[in-house]
């Protein structure tokens, strides 16, 4: 299985979604999310659009303080690239989104942000991004704000981010932390609502799929039990899980390249015939 196709299987954008609501939670009676929002009649879809309930709103986590009241958010999967080409297309987002105003600045131009999320900094992107005039300067460790652009923009860049302050984020990588994921675990305890509660075990859920070898090791160890058992860990053990089975399908795909016959790879990868050939079936 190719890496592209791997992570176009682990459902990122959700859990991405879950985790700056939790990043965001002082602030969320105060913000409305709006995922995979539709800008114009035909598919055209930003990843998330969070817009704020009142003007007066002060958002106190870090990813929020270039916020407006309408705020545009693109979102890198791990393994993800990001082009200028995604820059001007986060531009025209704006651009189309201000213009959905049911009469003239119903949208006001100086309301609107961008942000664009990625796990590594892109260094092509900001090169050129240079070379045109549209500068960024690092505001705090992991997020760069724009200079004299006619939208406010944000880079941030997860992999630089506090661990301490954004470990719900940093946890969304194919090499998440073992400190980070421990924090986050316990970090969850802090959470009353329904909503975090159901927004943490989604990214437990992705994280643990994407790094099911540091989950495992976490849930063998007797000083992380009770904390897990006190958040109820639905998500964590089901992201093991699939992250288990896609380390299965994998190697089962490996072997059958190698030449291995279906029946041989079944009893190494201890399951049965019929669930290797479907394996098989969808990766080839």
């Amino acid at each position: 299985m190719t890496e592209e196709r791997e992570e176009s299987r682990i459902q990122w954008h959700p859990a991405f979604y879950a985790a700056t609501k939790l990043k965001l939670h002082d602030n969320i009676d105060e913000l409305e999310f709006y995922p995979e929002y539709n800008l114009s009649k035909k598919p055209l879809q930003a990843d998330l659009l969070i817009i704020e309930k009142n003007s007066d709103v002060q958002i106190k986590n870090a990813i929020g303080h270039i916020f407006r009241k309408h705020n545009i958010v693109e979102y890198k999967s791990p393994g993800d690239g990001m082009t200028v080409e995604d820059f001007y297309k986060c531009v025209a987002y704006a651009c189309l989104y201000k213009s959905t105003g049911e009469n003239v600045n119903a949208i006001a131009g100086d309301e609107l942000s961008i942000t664009m999320i990625r796990e590594s900094y892109p260094k092509s992107m900001m090169r050129e991004l240079k070379r045109l005039g549209i500068g960024f300067v690092k505001y705090e460790a992991g997020i760069y704000h724009s200079r004299n652009f006619f939208i406010p923009a944000q880079l941030i860049v997860t992999q630089e981010l506090e661990p301490d302050e954004h470990r719900s984020l940093r946890i969304l990588s194919r090499k998440a932390d073992e400190k980070d994921v421990k924090g986050f675990i316990k970090e969850t305890l802090s959470y009353v609502t329904q909503g975090e509660k159901a927004d943490a075990q989604a990214v437990l859920k992705v994280s643990g799929t994407a790094n099911y070898h540091i989950y495992e090791k976490i849930r063998s160890e007797s000083d992380m039990r009770n904390f897990l058992d006190e958040i109820k860990n639905e998500g964590f053990n089901e992201g093991i899980s699939q992250g288990r089975t896609e380390a299965l399908e994998r190697t089962a795909k490996n072997l059958f390249d190698a030449g291995m016959a279906i029946d041989k790879i079944a009893k190494m990868v201890d399951t049965s015939v019929n669930i290797v050939e479907e394996w098989l079936s969808v990766r080839k």
